[in-house]
This record gives structure tokens, sequence and C-alpha cells, in this order.
């Protein structure tokens, strides 16, 4: 399985440890560096029974600047301590557990027919043009094989060159054919628009 905008490599380590092979692959530096900080250097899981001197866990603050979903006072301020599991227990030595440190095009852009599953979770929404992510996904995947996708689908362009909302919209007129004929049911009817 692949897992593009891994993140931290939780869902990509849930998978290895139900026995699938995996690899990761995530383009942020700072995901990066703490992902290989929690997969490689953590040998002992947060306990409630450890006391906070001996603790040797990290505890974080996830939601303080969020006022969403508040229910009581002191909600935003709960701290949580990770880890809460030991990558390095939960995975076998021979293990096909593997990262990728690039941008998902770049570092999949030239295969096909390679994965059996691509695991995307919050990830299509990062794509400048989303069709892009598609093709590449569809390209990969094997016949036969699955692509599931959990996360919103909100577009955060970039704007820059050669990309943003511009490009995206003469994409999606040019490939709007390649949607029609992969979906069963098109819910949308062919405009002109001038500029």
């Amino acid at each position: 399985m692949l897992v593009p905008g891994t993140g931290l490599s939780r869902l990509l380590l849930e998978g290895v440890e139900r026995g699938y092979g995996g690899q990761g692959n995530e383009f942020s530096y700072q995901m990066l560096l703490v992902s290989n900080y929690m997969l490689n250097h953590v040998f002992e899981a947060y306990s409630v029974c450890l006391s906070l001197l001996s603790d040797p866990q990290i505890p974080i603050y996830p939601w303080t600047d969020n006022t969403n979903n508040i229910f009581a006072t002191g909600d935003n301020n709960r701290c949580i301590r990770i880890p809460d599991i030991v990558p390095c227990q939960c995975v076998k030595e021979d293990a096909d557990f593997s990262m990728c440190a690039g941008e998902f095009l770049d570092s999949y852009g030239d295969q096909e027919n390679e994965w059996d599953c691509v695991l995307t979770s919050f990830f299509v929404d990062t794509a400048p043009v989303v069709f892009e992510y598609v093709e590449t996904i569809h390209r990969i995947l094997k016949p036969g094989g699955y692509w599931i996708n959990l996360g919103p689908l909100l577009y955060h362009w970039q704007v820059g060159e050669g990309r943003g909302v511009e490009r995206s919209l003469r994409t999606t007129f040019r490939r709007r054919r390649w949607m029609s004929g992969t979906c069963s049911r098109s819910s949308y009817r062919s405009r002109r628009f001038r500029e």
C-alpha cells in the first residue's frame, strides 16, 4: 500500500502492523523530522503510571489555539502525551515499511500499475490541480486496486508560476471528458466561461 501525505506515518504504521507492506510519502520537512523521531527513536510508550519526573514522553497541547468543538472551559488546554504506542514494538523486524521524501507527483508520476492500494487521508485537497493527483493515483494502482480516501475536498490551491486557480479551471474543462468516462454518471453541464 502507498500512503501519500503520510504526515507522522500513523496510518502507514497501522497498516504495516496488520501485515500489509507499505510506503509513506511526505513532502513536509517538519513532518519528516517528527515522523523520523517517532518511528526510529521512541522506545517506550506513555504510561499514566510514570511520574512526571521520569516520564520520557512528550506532552503536547494540540487544541490550545483552536476554538472549535470546545464544550467546557479548559477543553482547549487539555494535554495529551505522545506517543501512545511504540512503533518498533508494533512492527515486525522484516516488515515491508518504508518512507519516500518528496512531492507526490515527482516521486510517483512515472510509475504504472505498482500499488495494490493507495490510502489517502486529508491529502487530495492539498493538490494544486486535483486532476493530476487523481490521474496519478489511477495510473499507479494495479488493475483491481483500491483507492481509499478520507478527508475533505477543499482544494487549497497555491497560486504561483503555472499553478493556481487559472490552470486548475483550464485543466478541469480540458479533462472533464476523462472524468465523465471514469464516472458512471456525470452531474455537470458543459459551459463556456468568458474572461
